[in-house]
């Protein structure tokens, strides 16, 4: 029988990380990169030729002021870790992004269930316009994500899960 673990910062070891909202990692050698996403967008980058990949994840699709704006939102968040790729000699043609999120609950507010909405069109629109190739779109519905990937071999794994709970990893 297999041991539930609790995924919290302290739990990690130095080859993975837990990605939360507002954060994007770039990380140097190779960790599995966890996350847990539903009205947000949790995407992933990853480099096929040089075998690199990296993460973000933003809560919010539009800031309405420059005092807004951060990595909870998803042009900085988007475009930061894009120029952090290019800056470490990626080119835009070798990047495939997959990304994941945009859920609400069944009884969610019609705010929430907008801004889930907004957050996939958006993010969709943001990935097209600067050229990135879209591999898996993983998004919308009444069901959230738990998202590994493992930024040396760009592979995920993807559980669908209608309760989100820390404890569940």
């Amino acid at each position: 029988m297999s041991e539930r673990r609790d995924l919290d910062e302290e739990s990690l070891s130095d080859q993975e990380f837990l990605l939360q909202p507002g954060y994007i990692i770039f990380p140097v050698k190779k960790k599995t990169i966890y996350s847990v996403v539903t009205t947000g967008i949790v995407y992933t980058l990853f480099d096929v030729k040089k075998r690199r990949g990296g993460a973000g994840y933003f809560q919010y699709n539009r800031f309405s002021s420059k005092k807004e704006e951060s990595t909870l939102y998803a042009y900085p968040s988007i475009l930061t870790l894009v120029s952090l790729f290019v800056k470490s000699g990626s080119k835009r043609q070798d990047i495939v992004v997959n990304y994941y999120g945009g859920a609400f609950k069944e009884k969610a507010s019609s705010k929430d269930r907008n801004l889930s909405t907004s957050n996939v069109k958006f993010a969709r629109e943001v990935f097209n316009y600067i050229g990135l190739k879209i591999g898996i779109a993983e998004t919308g519905g009444k069901i959230g994500r738990k998202i590994a990937f493992d930024s040396g071999s760009g592979n995920h794994v993807v559980a669908l899960v209608e309760d989100i709970r820390q404890s569940d990893w």
